[in-house]
């Protein structure tokens, strides 16, 4: 028995280039979406530490 017939996997037919650029595109927005988030949460955590460590100094 082959490992498709146990799962029930159905083989991805290869995509025309039009599809592929569509898909690469998709996969490129959510990964820079991702980015996104991250780089808003980096910036609002440094903001958070920075006036962490100025109200510890006048203290």
């Amino acid at each position: 028995m082959k490992v498709e017939e146990i799962v029930g996997i159905k083989p991805l037919k290869p995509l025309d280039p039009a599809q592929a650029q569509v898909d690469s595109l998709k996969r490129q927005e959510k990964q820079l979406a991702t980015t996104v988030k991250v780089t808003r949460a980096r910036k609002a955590i440094a903001k958070k530490r920075q006036q962490l460590a100025k109200l510890t100094q006048t203290t």
